[in-house]
């Protein structure tokens, strides 16, 4: 009963277009991995999270222009922590992903035909109209990609064999487009097939240098750019606000004032640089705690033997958050719980002998 419920919630947690029950369910599966831990673990992870709440209460508190959902990122990672401890079966996780994946595959097919719903998205920006990305459930085309990235993870390092699901997700996360998750790939096939790794590089700098369409979805000048002018409205609202509190403590919201939004080229309020949220909305102190955190995460995964986890690790939580925002989505909280439950040691339910159907 507790494993079927908690593959719904998993599944369920995935979901953030149309309705964003990932922000609901998130209570959910926090309470039932609670309970599912040792008494003196809960403790700790109690104190360690309402530390955490408290910095986001006083930046909450101190701005007039709050926003409730700067709770969110603890409450992905408490969630993290507790199932990362209490979950043994992995595979529940993995599964429970496929279902967004598979919806962004074929809303693309869909789209491809002429058939627009939701879980696909244009490539018009990046100069090819007439094809379309894969975005399942998820708001943007980053978190889908990191979605499909967290499913092969889990089937590399537990040495499932290569059926056809396995070789359909990895072109999901190909067809996303996106720069971030190609590297995050690379990264990936670095750790676990070097070869493959090395091959892809060689045969990517012949595709890049002789298609013209590639080098435009690569090194295309607008989207290169537009990161740099998307990061304007945090500019002006944070660093040039002068004020002591917000530099300390940010300012309790990851959306800039429309005033603001007014004065930038893309008239966004919308935070999309991951650096960027976590200074505006926490502040210094809220930037050296994440750093922290994030130290204390490699030190874990080093006394557990895991270090070939380190550079995933280093990638996600600092490199890619400059290219993109995933602090108040749920890949964030499943990228966190897969790494700490595969950094354990004799944990795993999954073995070569499962076949991904």
């Amino acid at each position: 009963m507790l494993r079927n419920l908690g593959k719904l919630y998993w599944t369920l947690l995935t979901i953030n277009a149309g309705l964003p029950l990932d922000k609901l369910v998130v209570f959910m599966l926090s309470i039932l991995y609670y309970f599912q831990n040792s008494k003196s673990f809960r403790a700790k992870a109690l104190v360690v999270f309402c530390i955490l709440f408290m910095l986001a209460f006083t930046s909450f508190i101190v701005n007039a222009d709050r926003n409730i959902l700067i709770f969110y990122p603890f409450l992905f990672f408490f969630l993290a922590v507790l199932a990362g401890n209490a979950e043994a079966n992995v595979k529940l996780i993995q599964n429970s992903l496929l279902v967004s994946i598979f919806w962004g595959i074929f809303s693309a097919i869909l789209a491809l035909i002429g058939i627009h719903t939701i879980g696909s998205l244009s490539l018009i920006e990046k100069g090819m109209p007439f094809l379309f990305a894969p975005v399942g459930f998820s708001p943007t085309v980053q978190v889908y990609g990191t979605l499909c990235v967290c499913w092969l993870i889990i089937a590399m390092e537990t040495k499932q064999k290569r059926g056809w699901v396995f070789y359909l997700v990895l072109i999901a996360s190909i067809l996303t487009f996106n720069r971030a998750t190609w590297i995050f790939l690379f990264l990936l096939l670095t750790i676990y097939h070097k070869k493959y790794a090395i091959g892809l590089f060689f045969i990517g700098v012949v595709i890049v240098s002789c298609i013209e369409l590639v080098q435009n979805v690569l090194f295309s000048i607008s989207t290169l750019s537009s990161r740099g002018e998307l990061r304007a409205g945090a500019e002006l609202s944070y660093w040039k606000s002068n004020d002591f509190f917000v530099y300390l403590f940010g300012k309790g919201t990851h959306l800039t004032s429309e005033k603001i939004a007014r004065h930038t080229i893309w008239g966004r309020q919308y935070i999309e640089n991951g650096w960027d949220f976590i200074f505006h909305t926490y502040g210094i102190i809220g930037f050296i705690v994440y750093t922290c955190i994030i130290i204390s995460l490699l030190y874990v995964i080093w006394r557990r033997g895991a270090g070939k986890f380190s550079i995933l690790i280093i990638y996600y939580y600092f490199v890619e958050q400059i290219l993109t925002n995933e602090f108040l989505a749920s890949s964030f909280c499943f990228f966190t719980t897969i790494i700490l439950i595969l950094s354990k040691k004799n944990n795993l339910s999954l073995s070569s002998k499962h076949i991904l159907i």
